[in-house]
């Protein structure tokens, strides 16, 4: 700052009125954000603790038990990954005034795209195992953090080509055996739903 008045007391400088003020405005960001990631987490807790999800998790899984992994594209256009996709197009009809949500998505034990939505051909049927949406959630499970839902570091989208992070959910047997994969997409592109 410049020294004014009888005192010589410093009157803080344009440039730092402005530093404090952007300074304010990041943490005012930083929270409304890791707020909407809390409110997110809990609409992807809820819809992997879902009963549903669970049986027809178990129900894929025991199919898929048949194919090789690398040849779960087949399964994919079954009874199995039919009624899959049916539980994700609710999911995303659910969520339609979130304008933040670019996709669901289900990935099996294995790390298999199980569903999608938008629906997406070329990309159902794929491992996506090396994802940080999936080995990052299988880490997040076994630390103190496990009971929270785990955002994914981004991604570029091989089914859309946008940049994106996730928010995840682990699908939990009766047993607590691990089946799958629920996430909803958010992309960074996005105003991340902070205004209207």
């Amino acid at each position: 700052g410049t020294l004014q008045g009888p005192g010589l007391e410093p009157f803080p400088s344009p440039e730092d009125a402005v530093e404090k003020g952007l300074v304010h405005t990041a943490k005012l960001v930083a929270h409304l954000v890791r707020h909407r990631i809390e409110q997110w987490g809990q609409t992807v807790r809820a819809a992997g603790e879902s009963a549903e999800l669970r049986k027809l998790l178990e129900e894929w899984n025991r199919a898929a038990d048949r194919y090789p992994r690398d040849d779960r594209r087949k399964l994919v256009l079954g009874d199995e990954g039919v009624r899959l996709q049916k539980f994700c197009d609710a999911l995303h009809q659910g969520s339609l005034r979130e304008p933040a949500f670019e996709n669901w998505h289900l990935l099996d034990r294995d790390g298999t795209l199980v569903a999608r939505t938008p629906y997406e051909p070329k990309t159902i049927g794929q491992m996506f195992r090396e994802r940080d949406y999936f080995q990052g959630l299988l880490r997040h499970m076994k630390s103190e953090k496990g009971n929270s839902p785990h955002v994914s570091g981004g991604f570029r989208s091989v089914s859309d080509d946008h940049y994106k992070f996730d928010i995840c959910w682990p699908v939990l047997g009766d047993n607590g055996e691990f089946l799958g994969v629920v996430a909803i997409a958010i992309g960074v592109h996005s105003t991340l739903g902070l205004h209207d």
